[in-house]
């Protein structure tokens, strides 16, 4: 199963991330703060 976890807080996103990750889900994080995705995952579109 594929989450995406949309969130304002670092910590908030990574408390959700790490219950997450026990339940074996691919895991897609979006900081809304920083408008991108969080450096943690690499975005293949980000090499402009």
């Amino acid at each position: 199963m594929k989450v995406i976890i949309i969130g304002f807080n670092d910590n908030f996103v990574d408390k959700i991330q790490y219950h997450l990750e026990h339940e074996n889900h691919q895991i897609i994080r979006i900081n809304l703060h920083l408008g991108e995705e969080a450096p943690r995952i690499k975005n293949r579109d980000n090499n402009t």
